[in-house]
């Protein structure tokens, strides 16, 4: 279930900052590193916490929970929302994005030029750049609230230019 010997300690605690050889008291807990590959002290190898999730390539961070957490999912919610490691974690998505998204374009590339029943819409959208584009709310824009001190003196006339 778990490639990890223990992500807990002898009172049965969740470790964090334990799990990683930098941030460590105890080797005896360590298992990773913050560094981007993996990393051997004294006969021991210590997993780059970073590779290991890239390696997933898992948006929704089941299959890496599942491998490296035994499936605890508050676990992994206390390691990656605590300080040391929050910023990595998100930079790691946004990879593992990337990833996923180069992905999806090689195989719309692969399938434009044929006959196949999609290939005129892969087309269009490698075409267009359709990824690039950013992604807005349809509809009407919303009128962004202004500050109600403001809104009262531009009513009463106290603000120049303002209808009264």
């Amino acid at each position: 279930m778990t490639d990890l010997p223990t992500v807990r300690d002898k009172n049965n605690r969740r470790l964090t900052n334990a799990l990683f050889y930098e941030h460590s008291n105890n080797p005896e807990f360590a298992w990773f590193t913050c560094n981007t590959m993996d990393k051997t002290v004294d006969g021991k190898l210590y997993r780059s916490m970073r590779r290991c999730y890239v390696e997933c390539m898992d948006p929704t961070d089941t299959m890496f929970v599942d491998k490296y957490f035994g499936g605890d999912f508050e676990h992994w919610r206390m390691c990656h929302e605590n300080s040391k490691l929050e910023i990595d974690v998100l930079a790691w998505r946004e990879e593992v994005a990337l990833r996923l998204q180069s992905i999806a374009i090689k195989k719309l590339m692969d399938s434009a030029p044929s006959n196949q029943k999609d290939a005129l819409q892969a087309a269009k959208y490698l075409g267009s750049r359709a990824w690039e584009k950013s992604t807005k709310k349809p509809g009407r824009p919303q009128r962004k609230p202004e500050d109600p001190v403001k809104e009262d003196m531009k009513r009463l006339g106290l603000i120049q230019g303002c209808k009264p």
